[in-house]
């Protein structure tokens, strides 16, 4: 696909640094490149002096020049290393947009780079997947996504789905060819195949898609146990408001929490009790909906006044992994420990004066989103359903081959085969594919 403009953009992320870069793509790239930095040898780096339009030296820096089809974009590209000052590159972004570029929509880079078959669809999501990453494990999963395992898996699947297809077809077209049971029984042990290979793709999507997600922790308890302060503690920050008096949290209180290679979502939510303010209530509300849909809740006991049956009776009505923090045993004078009590895992501490949280932030390095890191790659909703869609076909169409129907196998294998084409990138409507792009930074 040739496109007419050229475009522009900061591919850094914003505020200083080092080093900044400028990526420039389209068919006037050689053009400008000529004009500002004459002659630049294909994939060598060039020292120059960036000028603006009164001559005055903006900066130095390394330019390289890639020739189309060998870049990124499958275009006329440049690269422009400058120093990493905010108003130097926006200063000669301008200057680009002015007479040669316009500014790069998020994502157009990446986007021209599928349109120029550089690219499949699914790689290009793994480029965002791998920039997003909340884990070194989901990071590893990206790049072979972007390396193109995932894809590989379903060209293969791709290519078997219409070879049977094609030999069903030929019956189809050449009836004085007498189909015998022999040729059923081979069609049912080659629809058995991929119909197998389907079903591994399947489970592997998911455990890719939810190394995708972030995990979420949820820090639950009653009012003054400390949620709050351990949740600062945890965090290393005054990132929730902290008193000794009853539901001064009335909101998720929401966080990023780095932990070791992962980044985990971690909740401070309001305290649980029986209450007639209603700003409390929704408070209590919200804490308990967004407790559902966490990974793990950290359940905060006041040491002093130890668990009781209301406690337990909230813990054992979650289907979701619980751990009891039995916090400020800096007033009981109890010793910094882990184990287990009824079942669930707790740990001793105190989140002020600090004791005991760096064995619970080891705990919670542990934790992974899926057991399968090694193998899996990162996937999308989008493709686990169309997955799902091809399998029903192949099962549609084993029945079909039961009853010796030629016409209505070949018509879902033919639906199976779309579905997984539409993975890649196959048929793809414009909608999508700005839903996709739009979530890019702008410059990748």
């Amino acid at each position: 696909m040739k496109n007419e403009d050229t475009i522009v953009a900061i591919s850094t992320a914003n505020g200083k640094s080092a080093v900044g870069i400028i990526r420039v793509s389209g068919p006037k790239t050689n053009a400008i490149s000529e004009l500002f930095f004459g002659k630049v040898k294909p994939r060598y780096a060039k020292y120059v002096k960036i000028r603006d339009e009164n001559n005055h030296i903006i900066d130095d820096a390394i330019v390289i020049r890639y020739a189309a089809p060998s870049s990124y974009t499958g275009e006329d590209m440049l690269e422009i290393q400058m120093h990493g000052n905010p108003v130097l590159l926006e200063k000669f972004q301008d200057i680009l947009c002015e007479k040669y570029c316009r500014l790069a929509k998020p994502g157009e880079f990446t986007e021209r780079a599928y349109l120029n078959n550089k690219i499949d669809l699914v790689q290009a999501e793994a480029v965002i997947d791998l920039i997003n990453s909340s884990s070194y494990d989901a990071s590893l999963a990206a790049q072979r996504s972007l390396q193109g395992k995932f894809s590989k898996n379903l060209m293969e699947i791709a290519d078997e789905i219409l070879n049977i297809r094609t030999s069903l077809e030929s019956s189809i077209n050449f009836p004085e060819d007498d189909i015998d049971e022999t040729s059923f029984e081979k069609h049912k042990n080659d629809l058995d195949q991929v119909t197998k290979k389907v079903k591994y793709l399947i489970e592997n999507a998911k455990h890719g898609l939810k190394l995708n997600s972030q995990i979420k922790i949820s820090i639950l308890g009653k009012p003054n146990v400390g949620k709050s302060t351990l949740s600062n503690c945890l965090l290393g920050e005054q990132a929730s408001i902290v008193s000794e008096t009853p539901g001064t949290t009335r909101d998720i209180v929401k966080n990023d929490l780095n932990l070791g290679d992962n980044v985990v979502t971690l909740f401070d939510t309001a305290g649980l009790r029986k209450t007639d303010d209603d700003i409390e209530i929704k408070g209590i509300d919200l804490s308990l909906k967004t407790s559902e849909q966490s990974d793990l809740i950290l359940y905060v006991i006041d040491d002093a006044f130890g668990i009781d049956s209301i406690d337990m009776q909230f813990l054992k009505s979650k289907k979701i992994e619980c751990w009891i923090i039995f916090n400020k045993i800096d007033k009981t004078e109890k010793n910094a420990e882990t184990g287990t009590y009824e079942g669930y895992k707790y740990f001793n501490l105190s989140a002020d004066p600090v004791s005991g949280v760096e064995t619970l932030k080891l705990e919670l390095m542990s934790i992974r989103n899926t057991g399968h890191e090694k193998s899996a790659t990162l996937a999308r909703e989008r493709h686990v359903e169309s997955l799902k869609a091809s399998l029903k076909n192949l099962y549609n169409a084993s029945k079909y081959n039961d009853n010796q129907q030629l016409d209505l196998i070949a018509e879902e294998l033919r639906r199976s085969h779309l579905h997984i084409k539409d993975i890649l990138g196959g048929d793809v409507d414009e909608e999508l594919l700005d839903k996709i792009f739009s979530n890019f930074c702008i410059g990748k």
